[in-house]
Parts: C-alpha cells; sequence; structure tokens
C-alpha cells in the first residue's frame, strides 16, 4: 500500500517518487481519465476537498479584487465580499472568471497533491496507483495541461457531499449565499448539477407539490386540507403559498429558484 515516507517522498511497490515532480505529472492528466479511473476502482472524493484546494488557490487573488473595486459600486465587487462562504459551484466559476492559466495550473498541481493524500488513506492498491502514474506519463507527453472548467466538469460525476448538504454546503449556508452571491444563470446551473432543472414557469401540479412538500415538512398537511388544495386552481395555489409564507409562484423569482433546487435535489429534498 502506498505511503508517504519520513522524507516526504511518495511510496509504493514499484518505487519512491518526489512528491512535487508526481503532482506535475498528474496535472497532465484529463479529468474524463481520473472519473473513469475512480469509478473503476469504486472510488469517490469528498466535494469539500475540490473547494478547499479551490479556496486556497483564490484566496489572495480574491483579496485583491475586493481592495480594487471597493470604491466601485459593483456587483462583482459585492459577491466576492461572500467568497469564504462560495459553494462547489460558485468557486468552480469563480476560477473561470479570472481567465488565468498560472492560477488554473496551481489548481490542478494543489488537486493532485491533496488527491495523492486521499488515496493513501483510503488504501488503493498499488497496482492501480501505478495504472494512473502511468497515464500520467504519457499525458505529460501531449506538454499541454486539461482546461479546468472541462476538468471540473469531469469530475462532478465521482464527487459527493457530506449528508445533509448540497453542493458542498448544509441548507442553512446554502440559502444566503446563493441568494446573495449568484447569477440567475449560475442558479439554474446548480439545479441541473443536482437534477433539479428549473423550469421557466411552474405548471399547477408542480406548485401544489411544493405547497404541499413544505406544509408537511411543517407538518400542517391534514388530508382535508390536502383534499381542498388540489381542487383549487393555480391563482387560488398561488394566494394560498403567499398567506402561508411559501415560497413559490408561477414565474419563480430568485428565492423561489433556491427553495427549488433545496425541495427537488436529491440531497436535501
Amino acid at each position: 500500500m502506498a505511503v508517504f515516507n519520513k522524507e516526504g517522498l511518495f511510496v509504493t511497490k514499484k518505487g519512491k517518487y518526489q512528491v512535487d515532480d508526481l503532482v506535475t505529472k498528474l496535472s497532465f492528466v484529463s479529468g474524463t481519465y481520473l472519473a473513469e479511473f475512480l469509478q473503476s476502482i469504486g472510488l469517490t472524493i469528498p466535494r469539500k476537498l475540490r473547494m478547499n484546494v479551490l479556496s486556497k488557490v483564490l484566496k489572495e487573488p480574491v483579496e485583491r479584487t475586493i481592495e480594487e473595486r471597493k470604491t466601485l459600486a459593483d456587483e462583482m465587487g459585492y459577491k466576492l465580499t461572500w467568497f469564504s462562504k462560495f459553494t462547489d459551484t460558485q468557486l468552480v466559476n469563480l476560477l473561470e472568471w479570472y481567465k488565468s492559466t498560472s492560477l488554473g495550473n496551481l489548481y490542478l498541481t494543489g488537486f493532485w497533491r491533496d488527491f495523492l493524500d486521499y488515496i493513501v488513506v483510503k488504501g488503493v492498491s498499488d497496482s492501480d496507483i501505478e495504472r494512473l502514474f502511468i497515464e500520467a506519463d504519457n499525458s505529460i507527453k501531449s506538454n499541454k495541461r486539461p482546461l479546468t472548467l472541462d476538468f471540473n466538469k469531469a469530475l462532478n460525476t465521482v464527487l459527493y457531499d457530506e449528508n445533509g448538504e448540497i453542493d458542498g454546503v448544509t441548507q442553512a449556508q446554502f440559502r444566503p449565499v446563493t441568494y446573495k452571491a449568484t447569477t440567475l444563470t449560475e442558479l439554474r446551473g446548480i439545479g441541473e448539477k443536482y437534477n433539479a432543472p428549473i423550469p421557466k414557469r411552474l405548471k399547477k401540479n408542480e406548485m401544489l407539490q411544493v405547497i404541499l412538500d413544505k406544509l408537511k415538512e411543517r407538518n400542517e398537511l391534514t388530508p382535508d386540507l390536502e383534499k381542498k388544495l388540489k381542487t383549487q386552481n393555480i391563482i387560488l395555489l398561488e394566494r394560498f403559498a403567499k398567506d402561508h409564507d411559501i415560497k413559490v409562484s408561477t414565474e419563480l423569482k430568485k428565492e423561489e429558484i433556491i427553495e427549488f433546487i433545496l425541495s427537488n435535489a436529491e440531497e436535501t429534498k
């Protein structure tokens, strides 16, 4: 089983490797290959591993950007004040916003460094690790690292959230940071990511289901009330939702989109 020895070398049955050299080579491996590799050995990665790397890489650039924009009343400057609370999607998108090759390379090498720690902890076999290293040797010959956007998109298939979390944060954390610091396009992307695509308009049955689910959550749903709601038209349902502080309407507002995601994503519904 692979280990880090006291000299800080990565050691397998095949030999000893300098970690810096190793992560440089691995940073040329595509996200598609990594996802297929992990699936082949039945291993997934905690979403927070990626988030922690992104947070470390982006911390200084974000601080500089906030300083540069502090006299401007612009949306991005305000959004970045929420950086420490960003979800996985927000961090991934922020890396792309900077359009920086050097930041991208820092992210890729940082990710692989943390990934090596992870596979040691998980006890991945030496033979499987050697397969990965062979791919790294082959990939570096191209002298072209994968685009971070493509790498992260492929990685989505093998990341997992902790129980009760979505996009790397709790529901209580998700609501304010997405309301204050996402665009509608970004929110819709999160919905797609979690198999909760946001409809342009809610149909009657969709609105009814949101209301029923919320009433059940509050222990306020009775058989008679459910029967009554099912007979009402969409205008009356919308009025009922407003009167009972249930955030849903036919034309979804930002706050309602957030609740729709939380109500329909497998992780939180």
